[in-house]
């Protein structure tokens, strides 16, 4: 049986392990706004989004011109899908405190998501005008800018920030890998991939990324070697996530690659079976089953 022990953060901002037996008023904030926020942030580390929401709010109560307890509630009212919300209590911290960088952090996300490119663009660069040091700033901005340099000045930065974090790594690598620097863009998967195990993309970009790599080279032992890693890594992502379909169409092309048409056809039907709609995945998996179909033993038009 497992044992969960719950953390709770006391008026003095230490964490106490408390007994799952133990009173919910253990740790109480009591009257203390502070308190409430920081067991917020302590609730929102732990992806406890609601009680991370319901801390916020007390604190609100508690004191109702505290913008950084409106930035934690916006935050964890967009973690649950709640954005509307999440928009008003970015824009009110903005309000009550215009110099606050997480605010225009937050409200820069939010357009983001919104596909409101020049102004989250233009919050996310008030917010690293602010306060360079905030990791997810760079993060969201460099996935708006047109030019390799900035993004990728952005994701250096980022890293340089928080070193053991996946996200970044995993940005760079696509980056990298569009500007077909694949080595590097394999080393920074495997960064991704280190400090989150459970990154399905960071599987299916590296296993990309290989495929990539064996684009121009004349050792045909190489390259078969090269691709059965990309069919690792399109494994490894289908085990996390046995739905994720960009997997499947990787792996199909790999195998494509590899001679195997039946397990190559395995894989873009199961593509064309799952997807929904007219997708672009479906599209191509389509593509490369009418190549497949219409091939003899030459299958590498379709792996590409």
């Amino acid at each position: 049986m497992l044992l969960v022990v719950s953390v709770l953060v006391a008026c003095d901002g230490s964490a106490n392990a408390v007994s799952p037996d133990a009173s919910p008023l253990v740790g109480t904030c009591a009257t203390d706004p502070a308190c409430y926020y920081r067991s917020g942030q302590a609730h929102m580390t732990a992806k406890e989004y609601e009680a991370a929401r319901t801390d916020f709010e007390q604190a609100i109560v508690l004191e109702a011109d505290y913008a950084e307890a409106y930035v934690g509630r916006g935050t964890a009212y967009f973690e649950v899908g709640k954005t509307s919300e999440a928009y008003t209590d970015f824009n009110k911290a903005i309000e009550l405190a215009p110099t606050l960088a997480t605010a225009y952090e937050g409200r820069g996300r939010w357009y983001l998501y919104s596909r409101l490119g020049q102004q989250s663009r233009d919050d996310l660069s008030k917010a690293i005008e602010l306060d360079d040091r905030l990791y997810d700033a760079h993060v969201f901005r460099s996935s708006l800018a047109g030019d390799e340099v900035v993004a990728l000045a952005d994701l250096d930065r980022a890293i340089q920030l928080q070193p053991e974090r996946a996200e970044a790594y995993y940005r760079r690598g696509q980056r990298l890998t569009y500007a077909d620097k694949t080595s590097d863009a394999i080393t920074d998967f495997d960064s991704a991939i280190r400090f989150d195990p459970n990154m399905v993309d960071a599987f299916v970009w590296r296993g990309k990324a290989r495929r990539y790599h064996t684009l121009g080279l004349n050792d045909k032992v190489q390259e078969r070697a090269i691709y059965r890693e990309a069919v690792a890594d399109f494994d490894q992502a289908i085990k996390l996530d046995p739905n994720e379909a960009e997997a499947y169409l990787e792996r199909g092309r790999a195998y494509a690659s590899l001679q195997d048409k039946e397990k190559a056809v395995a894989d873009f039907e199961a593509v064309v079976r799952t997807e929904q709609g007219n997708s672009s995945l479906k599209q191509e998996a389509e593509q490369q089953l009418y190549w497949l179909r219409g091939a003899n033993s030459d299958l590498s038009s379709s792996s590409r």
